[in-house]
């Protein structure tokens, strides 16, 4: 569980305003952690991830975003 916690926490520190490095830097974390998971990853545009897992059952679809919106150091006023 630490484990889980320890990555949420890296993500929501990462301060990834829209288009930014930020972004590109959750993109890769999340396709590593995808990678480790078995599934075959790749990283579009610097920001966008596909990712394909083998499996049985009805396909899944996950949606989400890599961008907080916030610019750099807004963490330093809000933590």
């Amino acid at each position: 569980m630490s484990e889980r916690l320890d990555l949420l926490r890296e993500l929501v520190e990462t301060e990834s305003p829209t288009y930014s490095d930020g972004v590109r830097q959750v993109a890769e974390r999340m396709a590593h952690e995808l990678e480790v998971l078995g599934a075959t990853v790749e990283v579009l545009d610097r920001c966008h991830v596909r990712a394909e897992r083998p499996g049985e059952g009805e396909p899944l679809l996950l949606l989400g975003h890599t961008d907080t919106v916030w610019p750099v150091g807004t963490l330093d006023k809000l933590p």
